[in-house]
C-alpha cells in the first residue's frame, strides 16, 4: 500500500510540476534585423517581436551587416563605422539591448562583420577583411574573440565569413565562395560539408545538423545536412530568395527571412518565415519597410533549452553588469562619431 501512495504522489508530482515547453513559440521572440534609416544612405537596427510589431530601435548608430542578439536575450553584437565610413573600416561593437552601455569591441584597419555569438555567450565569431569595404577582393578570414579575455584568427579560413558556433563551441561552420566548411576553432580537422552553391550555415542547437541556403533549379532552398556529413534534405523551397536560416532551441524549428528583389536596395516584399519539422512552412509577419539580415531569439529558453531565469546573471563573462563596479567605466550610452571607444582585448 505504502509503494502504491508513494507512485501516485509522484504522479501528482510530475502531473503539478509545469512542464518545459521547448516547442516553438514566437509570438514573444525578438527578431532583430537592419533597415534603411530615414536618410536612406545607411541602416539601422530594428528588433520586432513575433507578431512584426517592431519594439524597439536601439542602436543610433549606422550598422551593416547582420546584428546578433546574445544567448541570454540581453546583448547584441553589431557592426558599425569607426568614424563617418568614408574610410571603409567598421568595426564591431556591443550594448546591451535596449541600447545602453555601447562600446566597441574591434578596431580593425578593414571591416569586421558577420558576428556570431557562442551558445554560451562567452565568445563572438566574425569575418574580417583586411582591405574594408573599399577594396572588395581582400575578403575575409574568420576570426573569434573571448569577452573580456582577447581572441584570434582561426587558421586555414581565408576567405570565410557567416560563422555560426558548434553547441560545444569547438567548431565553427562558415562560408566561402566553394561551399560550407567546418573546423576547429584553432583550425584543425577542417572539412567541407556543402558544395559551391551553399551559403550562410546555421549549426542547430543540439549540435546534429547544420542548415544552409542554396539555389536549385530556379528555386531558393534551406538545405539540411548532418553535421558530421551525410545526405542533405531541403526544408524549404521558394520561388523567392531566402537569407538568414536559424533554430529555434528545439533543433526542429527554422526561422528565415524571405523577399522579392536582389541585394540591399532592390529588394522588397520582406517577409519572416516559420518552418517546423513535417508541418508547411508558416509566415509570421511582413514588414513595411524591406529588412535585411535576421536574428532570432527565443525569449523562452536560452541555449539548448535552459531557462534563463534569475534575470541577473550575465553569460558574457568580463562584461559586468551596469550595477557592478566598474561598469561605469565601460562606456556611455551614446557614442558619437569621432570619440574614442573602450575596447575589449583582442
Amino acid at each position: 500500500m505504502r509503494r502504491l501512495v508513494t507512485a501516485m504522489a509522484a504522479v501528482a508530482l510530475v502531473a503539478a510540476t509545469p512542464a518545459a515547453v521547448w516547442a516553438a513559440d514566437p509570438d514573444d521572440d525578438d527578431f532583430a534585423s537592419i533597415r534603411p534609416a530615414a536618410d536612406d544612405w545607411s541602416y539601422r537596427i530594428v528588433i520586432y517581436n513575433g507578431r512584426g510589431k517592431a519594439v524597439s530601435t536601439p542602436i543610433k548608430r549606422p550598422v551593416i551587416g547582420r546584428p546578433a542578439i546574445s544567448p541570454n536575450g540581453r546583448r547584441i553584437v553589431f557592426t558599425s563605422p569607426l568614424t563617418d565610413g568614408s574610410n571603409g573600416r567598421y568595426g564591431l561593437f556591443i550594448a546591451r539591448i535596449d541600447g545602453s552601455n555601447l562600446r566597441r569591441l574591434t578596431r580593425p584597419h578593414g571591416v569586421d562583420r558577420d558576428p556570431a555569438w557562442s551558445p554560451d555567450g562567452t565568445m563572438i565569431a566574425y569575418s574580417r577583411d583586411i582591405g574594408g569595404n573599399l577594396v572588395p577582393s581582400s575578403c575575409c578570414t574568420i576570426r573569434w574573440i573571448r569577452l573580456g579575455a582577447g581572441g584570434g584568427a582561426v587558421p586555414g579560413t581565408t576567405g570565410g565569413i557567416n560563422p555560426s558556433w558548434s553547441p560545444d563551441g569547438r567548431r565553427l561552420a562558415y562560408e566561402r565562395t566553394d561551399g560550407v566548411w567546418v573546423t576547429r576553432r584553432n583550425g584543425g580537422g577542417a572539412h567541407r560539408l556543402a558544395g559551391a552553391s551553399a551559403t550562410e550555415p546555421a549549426w542547430s542547437p543540439n549540435g546534429r545538423r547544420i542548415a544552409y541556403v542554396r539555389p536549385n533549379e530556379g528555386k531558393w532552398e534551406i538545405a539540411v545536412r548532418p553535421s558530421r556529413g551525410g545526405a542533405a534534405v531541403a526544408r524549404v523551397a521558394s520561388n523567392r530568395r531566402i537569407e538568414s536560416p536559424g533554430w529555434d532551441p528545439d533543433s526542429r524549428t527554422l526561422y528565415y527571412l524571405r523577399y522579392s528583389g536582389d541585394g540591399y536596395d532592390g529588394r522588397s516584399n520582406t517577409q519572416v518565415w516559420m518552418k517546423r519539422v513535417s508541418s508547411k512552412p508558416m509566415r509570421l509577419f511582413s514588414t513595411v519597410r524591406p529588412i535585411i539580415t535576421l536574428s532570432h531569439h527565443a525569449n523562452d529558453a536560452g541555449p539548448n533549452g535552459e531557462v534563463d531565469g534569475d534575470g541577473r546573471t550575465d553569460l558574457a563573462k568580463g562584461i559586468p553588469r551596469e550595477d557592478e563596479p566598474g561598469a561605469a567605466n565601460l562606456g556611455a550610452a551614446a557614442m558619437m562619431y569621432g570619440k574614442t571607444l573602450p575596447e575589449l582585448p583582442g
